[in-house]
């Protein structure tokens, strides 16, 4: 939030005039989506960035940016995902009919769009629920998720690849969402079994970087050099799916 006040005069003159500056508009849905899940009220800038993401929906009902930066820049999925959290969140009356089709539009593409990994699998369920599609769809996606579950309790980004904590924390925070799961089912309590014996010391998780080498390299004083930024957001994600079985004993 701290960044958006901050960059509020270029984003406003910017957004409009559907200008994302490098990116695209990747980096206004995860801001959004942070102001969403913080609470955040509306405000002149969270308009002009819903506008934005709105328009750039494509007829098919899906948000789609060419390139990928994989995990976090590498799904449509994702991308749709968050921009029905968006319009639901940030949307204003009048212009409510038309978000409402957005949306409807975007839970209808998502039954059908294409996934290969963890995270696709676990935002089209969050997105199919958020989008009010129907209890019996819900339902089989979650399924489909639970059965990704692997015998050490986690689940891998992608099937070739072991278990880790973005995997993991991404499957559980999307299940305990929709309903699938409580924090005190089993499933839900081996998955963060796992999340606490792979955690290190210091309060950090380590996931390796699945994305291509595209800028000059510099530290920003999280652990785990190069793989330090998927570290940061595996670290962040596993927090919030631990944070609901805080009170339940599961060590």
């Amino acid at each position: 939030m701290d960044g958006v006040i901050a960059d509020r005069a270029r984003e406003l003159n910017i957004q409009p005039l559907l200008n994302t500056g490098g990116g695209g508009y990747d980096g206004g849905l995860y801001q959004l989506v942070a102001m969403a899940e913080l609470g955040e009220p509306s405000s002149d800038i969270t308009d002009a960035m819903t506008h934005m993401i709105a328009v750039s929906q494509q007829p098919s009902g899906v948000w789609t940016l060419p390139g990928t930066r994989p995990p976090l820049q590498e799904s449509d999925i994702t991308r749709t995902r968050m921009a029905i959290q968006v319009l639901k969140t940030y949307g204003w009356p009048a212009r409510k009919s038309e978000f409402e089709l957005r949306i409807a539009t975007a839970g209808k593409w998502l039954q059908t769009a294409p996934g290969y990994t963890t995270l696709d699998e676990a935002d089209r369920l969050a997105g199919l629920w958020m989008a009010g599609q129907p209890a019996a769809t819900v339902k089989a996606v979650s399924a489909k998720l639970v059965a990704l579950q692997r015998a050490d309790g986690g689940w891998a980004q992608r099937a070739n690849l072991e278990s880790d904590a973005y995997g993991t924390a991404a499957a559980l925070v999307s299940l305990r969402r929709v309903g699938a799961l409580k924090a005190s089912d089993p499933v839900y309590r081996k998955g963060v079994g796992f999340l606490l014996s792979t955690q290190f010391p210091d309060g950090s998780w380590y996931v390796r970087s699945r994305a291509v080498k595209l800028q000059p390299y510099f530290e920003a004083s999280f652990p785990f050099g190069h793989d330090q930024w998927i570290s940061t957001s595996a670290t962040a994600y596993a927090v919030m799916a631990l944070a609901p079985a805080a009170t339940n004993s599961v060590r």
